[in-house]
């Protein structure tokens, strides 16, 4: 068994970063397509659409730096903790 003493800070963030966009893009497209539905009912199609556009990508771009953040801030809190009480134990295949 081999233990993660400490994990790069950076690569964490970029890491989560990347997931988040995933996920905010997957999150961005439903929310997109719930609001363009909505503003059709509602008559306002140009709105709901408009609406489901600019939400998509502010969803994105928010979903980006908080996964950036939430990797870089998990990341700190590793290896302040890892010395403490121990790493991650992993075992890896030859």
């Amino acid at each position: 068994m081999k233990e993660i003493k400490k994990i790069d800070v950076l690569s964490a963030g970029k890491m989560s970063a990347v997931l988040g966009a995933v996920l905010g893009l997957l999150n961005g497209i439903l929310m997109s397509s719930i609001f363009g539905a909505l503003g059709g009912m509602m008559g306002g199609q140009g709105f709901g659409y408009g609406f489901g556009i600019s939400g998509l990508i502010t969803i994105v771009i928010s979903s980006i730096i908080g996964g950036f953040i939430a990797g870089a801030v998990g990341a700190l809190v590793y290896n302040f903790a890892a010395p403490l009480i121990g790493g991650i134990k992993i075992e890896l295949g030859e």
